[in-house]
């Protein structure tokens, strides 16, 4: 009985500080996350195919804010095009690049310059935005987001954090794991990372982390699972390129007047938009997306760890209608695709410093948290 108890009483120790709990001390944490992808063709559990939004604009985007930076800042740091010939010279030189000290131009006996140096024209030189006529810095200045999110994050971590930070791989320790993860068959990695945060009491009080990782659908898909009809799609160069293009016109005109109704996720998908919604469609299309909350909760006088998640994962796939055309005979057309969505949600009450899985039938996480003690500042650093 007594072993059975112990690891309950260790939790609830180093929760614990000076034999008082209170909700006013500062509770870090630090949590590292391994996703991955698991192969799935056949499985028993029926997902509905409409994605389920998931409101992630509230959150702390700290993945986003470290692949796709805001540079806006950058563009109060530059001068304006039309200031680019006001520029400042050197004191060293003058405006045709020949050194001058205590106003005193030197001639080749007092001062020359290495061979290499080609003396720049000052007057000339101009932004290389303003020489290639486009504005690199405009307003919109986030840089985009790439088309595969990195497995490996490599953040900065701070000793003394003041707010949530993406942490350095030297902080991770879940390698080992990692590892053991990418020899399993039928696996593959999608994430690792971890971040150092602020933990507080009660599941509305805290706010939730985003996670997302793979492949980016946002250039095939749009957010409800439809084919991207792009514009450079239906330039035709050549006579038989015509020929074919009218013939499945002709078969997908054809396909909807034999058909009774509508396939069965258009459907639902219309029914679903009609329904209301608070939050903001994301503009980005990844396939595993979500939100992952770390809260403190009282039970039985003791504060439990919580992680609360949801996550949408994406699946391109064949697009399957209602029923048969009326006919009985389908036409012979290429299958449409679409972009298929399985929710995952989970809350779960966890232990610091164990290993946590949350399993589903397309995707795996691997959670562990550990507790970080800030340490006590130098007293040279206390001032500054």
């Amino acid at each position: 009985m007594i072993n059975k108890i112990w690891p309950f009483a260790l939790l609830a120790s180093s929760l614990v500080s000076g034999g008082a709990i209170s909700e006013e001390k500062d509770w870090w944490f630090d949590v590292e996350v391994i996703l991955f992808s698991r192969d799935a063709e056949q499985t028993d559990e029926v997902f509905d195919p409409v994605v389920k939004p998931i409101d992630v604009h509230r959150s702390r985007d700290l993945l986003g804010t470290l692949l796709a930076p805001d540079l806006s800042y950058l563009e109060q740091m530059l001068p304006q095009c039309e200031m680019a010939e006001k520029m400042v010279f050197p004191a060293w030189l003058d405006e045709q690049g020949r050194a001058v000290v205590n106003s005193k131009l030197l001639d080749d006996q007092e001062f020359s310059l290495p061979y290499w140096f080609s003396a720049p024209n000052w007057r000339d030189m101009q932004r290389m935005d303003c020489l290639y006529g486009h504005d690199w810095f405009a307003p919109v200045a986030r840089t985009p987001m790439p088309d595969n999110v990195p497995v490996h994050i490599n953040g900065i971590t701070q000793r003394y954090p003041t707010g949530p930070h993406i942490l350095g791989a030297e902080q991770l320790e879940l390698n080992s794991v990692y590892k053991q993860l990418v020899r399993l068959r039928g696996v593959q990695p999608m994430l690792h990372l971890g971040w150092r945060q602020q933990v507080v009491f009660g599941r509305n009080n805290a706010k939730s982390v985003r996670l997302f990782a793979g492949h980016n659908y946002s250039s095939e898909f749009d957010y409800w699972g439809n084919v991207l009809k792009h514009q450079g799609g239906d330039n035709l160069n050549s006579p038989l390129d015509n020929a074919e293009h009218n013939q499945n016109v002709v078969e997908k005109i054809e396909l909807a007047l034999n058909n009774d109704s509508m396939p069965a996720i258009i459907k639902k998908k219309e029914e679903f938009v009609q329904q209301e919604f608070s939050g903001e469609i994301p503009q980005q299309i990844w396939q595993l997306d979500g939100l992952f909350k770390v809260y403190l909760q009282y039970i039985n006088r003791v504060p439990y760890l919580h992680i609360d998640s949801h996550f949408n994962y994406r699946q391109p796939g064949v697009l399957e209608h209602d029923s048969e055309p009326r006919s009985g005979i389908r036409i012979n057309a290429a299958p449409e695709q679409f972009l298929y969505s399985y929710p995952f949600d989970q809350l779960r009450r966890v232990i610091s410093q164990e290993l946590h899985y949350f399993d589903h039938p397309y995707f795996g996480m691997i959670v562990q948290i550990r507790r970080y003690n800030i340490p006590e500042r130098p007293p040279e650093q206390e001032t500054q």
